[in-house]
């Protein structure tokens, strides 16, 4: 197990990871070193927006590049602790390794999510690459009804920025009034580039409302099991247990367009 945990994070040193999801030994170390943190990513944004986002019985979801679906764990811990009213929650999860993820997402909605929320989970799992032109226009119904998207920490797998982000502005020219978009990622150069992107293509959306956003610093509330620092991070050769974890996030909201239009106000 060292030697897989050793090569993925040898991985993610660069702009572009390229990582082989398929393998049994590579789950297994991104859910114990990468995925605790990762749900404490959503769940510290959510925190934030715990005023403005309201929910309702239903919750209905997109998650993006979501793998094993971490984010989901995230929500479902937020509404548990804020959203008592909400019953059931359809999480519609998008990643272009969808079908190599089954087993990881299959712990996470078994096993790991209902420790922590009792209410109905509906999860649908379908292939996207969201780095190819046009992806989101095959999923355009399922837009136009999510009340929350979430784009985290897949940045680092686009190639070609100007395609993530003519995808990104269809899902605000599609999405419905009163939706939240939360995106965030890791600090890697590329990323910022296209955080800088995204920041540009909102200014000029006067629909588009930003919340919160920043650089997070989260330091992670989950004690690692003493098992694995005997035997897997021990803090030697670079396996050393994360504590914390920084990003970068952008938190929107859809709202109604203004009209310039004033030539039917009476004056």
């Amino acid at each position: 197990m060292q030697t897989s945990v050793r090569e993925l994070r040898k991985s993610y040193w660069s702009n572009f990871v390229v990582v082989d999801y398929a393998r049994p030994s590579i789950q297994a170390s991104y859910l114990i070193t990468y995925y605790p943190h990762y749900a404490q990513m959503t769940l510290e944004i959510l925190r934030l927006l715990w005023s403005e986002f309201s929910c309702d019985r239903e919750v209905k979801a997109c998650f993006f590049g979501a793998g094993p679906c971490p984010e989901l764990v995230g929500l479902t811990q937020f509404l548990g602790d804020r959203s008592p009213k909400t019953r059931t929650l359809i999480a519609n999860i998008y990643d272009i390794a969808a079908q190599r993820w089954t087993p990881s997402r299959l712990i996470t909605q078994n096993y790991i999510i209902p420790k922590s929320w009792r209410g109905k989970l509906f999860l649908n799992s379908e292939k996207l690459d969201f780095g190819q032109k046009s992806a989101f226009e095959n999923i355009q119904s399922i837009v136009q009804s999510q009340k929350l998207f979430v784009f985290q920490n897949c940045f680092n797998e686009i190639i070609d920025r100007s395609i993530l982000l003519e995808n990104i502005n269809f899902l605000f020219d599609n999405a419905s009034t009163d939706s939240f978009i939360i995106i965030a990622d890791l600090l890697y150069p590329h990323n910022l580039i296209i955080f800088e992107e995204i920041d540009e293509m909102v200014d000029v959306r006067e629909e588009i409302e930003v919340l919160q956003a920043g650089t997070l610093r989260v330091t992670s509330s989950l004690p690692i099991p003493q098992i694995l620092k005997n035997n897997l991070l021990t803090g030697e050769d670079g396996l050393i247990p994360r504590s914390r974890i920084n990003f970068r996030f952008l938190a929107l909201r859809k709202g109604d367009r203004i009209s310039h239009n004033y030539d039917d106000i009476p004056f």
